[in-house]
């Protein structure tokens, strides 16, 4: 079946198309944040590295500490050459290429002493990599739970549209970019910098003319990292961004391997694969490729700087005095490979830099994402509920689709039962989704109890709504958690009571550890049945005023359902209910039904109303019972004999 063969050929279907997902389902599309082409090609943008500052704050003390180790350490590593110079021009030099025997107790001195840095210096850098270490898993802990929190707050319109892979990436892969950089690059930059200086102002002090030779690759050198600066951070950025793109087709390609296997598109789906991770290969091709020019070329400019420096050295062992400077050389050839040591770490953790830069800019794109629905600053707490909801001239539309709700109106009593029916894509989840707040009208408002919904704590207005979906969602934990949910206030007595109203008992009694039993991830382990059953006893434990059933009745065989329908009425007693349902039995003793097509209201009445008005409704229902059918669809043709009117714009 090809891409074309997929498509919907009737034109209403292909218009109705967006709304073929479940409450919490629109179309995830691509809003990955636009690159900044005015960050392309910096080393560094000090704004993220402020922003990043600011996770640290906290641990100012043990930061502090480290770097005080790293100096201590870079110190008595600069020490060393010092150490060996001298024992070259007190103890061999002058004495004609041996040492005394007196000098040998001198000698064994300079040795303990130069041991003694090399184990001190050990020492004070396992020290502080350690500390380092343990306060950058604290910074990343601080982050981790910095993004998860503020993935709480946004509103399901991101999610909807940000496919679950790239999100995954933010909270671990991009996270684990700025783990190296905190734990190992922190230290070793500090470190670097130190020793730059450290040597630069010991060669200066040794001996001017030749640190000044030493210093005449430094600008080529720095030409160099600018070059590379440039190419890598705009590579960097391209390889998080495929990766980012990896992560979240295997999520998509994982999640919907039944459906690819039963239709046998394993080749087609591995052929789009192919093509995604093909283009991070490529990425990472132009990465590696920067990389092994600029190590290369970075070799050659000390061979440069060292024959530069060999020359100046035999000069001076020339002239007078030469046997005083053999030392002196030894010291700055010594100096001049730990010089450019730094210099090359600096330019491989560029890398790591670079990705953690690219990463941190992805992480406060996400953190800088406002939620769409938020409580006003004077939200209001929400009194005894009773259920009585108003829909006042709602229009909706998901940002610039169509319009999926327009100008509905509609009061529902408190303890009525609402039956919704109607095509699919007519707006039926649309309704639920701005009911409990997932999206806000575009126009128009919702009432609970007269209270504009807006003007209600989110807290308290989902406290009094239990939702139950067609597919619902189950965690890898036991039964009674996911039914409690965590809620502390539900004790596992409340829970019994739940299962065996909702006759979920036989099936408790059946599973090995009873309510203790794992369900496994996305409850793999229970039938699709026994899944909805757990989903309507999560709903009664909660005592809601309001329940909302979503096609909650799709998985469930005709057997169950009837005992179902009997726990359903009396979890529906005293509560307004609000039924979205494709089977006649679900909804034909609801107080009223809603004929939604197209996302206006075309009918409403109860069964026996609709039935005399011979509108829609009753022209289904004579369809469906001729076909014996039990599930209230409507095929396109029938809409042709009860014609829709133009429907207005705001």
């Amino acid at each position: 079946m090809t891409d074309r063969d997929r498509r919907p050929r009737n034109p209403r279907q292909r218009r109705e198309q967006p709304e073929k997902r479940s409450t919490t389902a629109r179309p995830q599309r691509d809003t990955e944040p636009p690159e900044d082409p005015r960050a392309a090609g910096r080393p560094s943008d000090p704004a993220l590295f402020h922003r990043l500052a600011r996770f640290a704050r906290p641990y100012v003390r043990p930061l502090g500490t480290a770097v005080l180790l790293v100096l201590a350490a870079t110190a008595a590593e600069l020490a060393g050459p010092l150490v060996i110079k001298t024992a070259i021009d007190a103890y061999f030099v002058r004495s004609g290429g041996a040492p005394a025997p007196d000098a040998v107790p001198g000698l064994v001195r300079l040795a303990v002493f130069y041991l003694g840095l090399v184990v001190g210096g050990f020492w004070l850098t396992a020290v502080q990599t350690r500390l380092l270490l343990a306060t950058g898993q604290r910074i990343l802990y601080d982050i981790r739970r910095t993004i998860f929190r503020h993935l709480q707050t946004l509103s399901i319109g991101f999610f909807d549209r940000m496919p679950t892979g790239r999100i995954v990436t933010r909270v671990t892969n991009d996270v684990e970019a700025l783990s190296e950089m905190f734990s190992t690059v922190f230290a070793v930059l500090i470190k670097d910098a130190v020793v730059l200086a450290g040597i630069a102002a010991v060669m200066l002090a040794l001996d001017v003319r030749l640190a000044l030779v030493a210093f005449l690759t430094l600008p080529l050198v720095a030409l160099t990292l600018r070059i590379y600066q440039k190419i890598a951070r705009e590579a960097f950025r391209r390889v998080r961004s495929r990766l980012a793109r990896i992560n979240g087709a295997l999520a998509e390609y994982l999640s919907g391997m039944r459906v690819i296997q039963l239709f046998h598109r394993e080749a087609a789906v591995a052929d789009r694969f192919a093509a995604t991770n093909r283009d991070h290969y490529d990425a990472s091709l132009k990465e590696l490729r920067a990389q092994s020019v600029f190590r290369p070329a970075m070799d050659v400019l000390y061979a440069l700087g060292l024959a530069l420096l060999l020359v100046a050295g035999a000069r001076t062992l020339s002239g007078d005095g030469a046997a005083a400077e053999v030392g002196l050389v030894y010291a700055f050839i010594d100096y001049l490979g730990r010089l450019f040591q730094p210099i090359r770490e600096i330019a491989e953790n560029y890398t790591v830099v670079q990705q953690a830069m690219a990463s941190a800019e992805r992480i406060f794109a996400l953190l800088d994402t406002p939620p769409e629905v938020t409580e006003r600053p004077r939200a209001r707490p929400l009194p005894a509920v009773r259920g009585a909801i108003r829909f006042e001239g709602v229009w909706f539309r998901y940002r610039d689709d169509r319009w999926a709700l327009e100008d509905v109106h509609l009061a529902i009593e408190p303890g009525d039962t609402i039956g919704v029916v109607g095509m699919t894509g007519a707006g039926k989840s649309s309704l639920i989704q701005l009911l409990v707040r997932f999206y806000d009208p575009t126009r128009g408002r919702i009432t609970l109890d007269g209270i504009d919904l807006r003007d209600l704590r989110l807290s308290d207005l989902r406290r009094a709504i239990a939702v139950v979906l067609q597919d619902p969602f189950l965690f890898d934990g036991t039964l009674l958690d996911n039914i409690r949910l965590g809620d502390p206030s539900i004790d596992e007595a409340a829970v019994r009571r739940a299962v065996e109203a909702i006759g979920l008992d036989e099936t408790v009694r059946r599973l090995p550890e009873g309510l203790w039993t794992r369900v496994g991830e996305r409850g793999g382990r229970l039938s699709a049945g026994e899944r909805q059953l757990v989903a309507f006893a999560r709903a009664f434990v909660r005592d809601p005023r309001v329940l909302i059933l979503d096609e909650a009745t799709a998985h469930i065989d005709s057997e169950t359902e009837s005992e179902v329908q009997k726990a359903l009425r009396r979890l529906a007693q005293g509560r307004t209910t609000i039924v979205i349902a494709h089977r006649l039995a679900t909804v034909r003793d609801a107080d009223r039904i809603v004929v939604l097509h197209r996302g206006r209201i075309r009918e409403i009445g109860s069964h026996r109303e609709l039935m005399r008005q011979d509108g829609l409704y009753a022209a289904l229902v004579r369809l469906q019972e001729a076909s014996g059918a039990d599930v209230l669809d409507f095929p396109d043709g029938i809409f042709r004999r009860f014609p829709i009117e133009a429907a207005g714009r705001p």
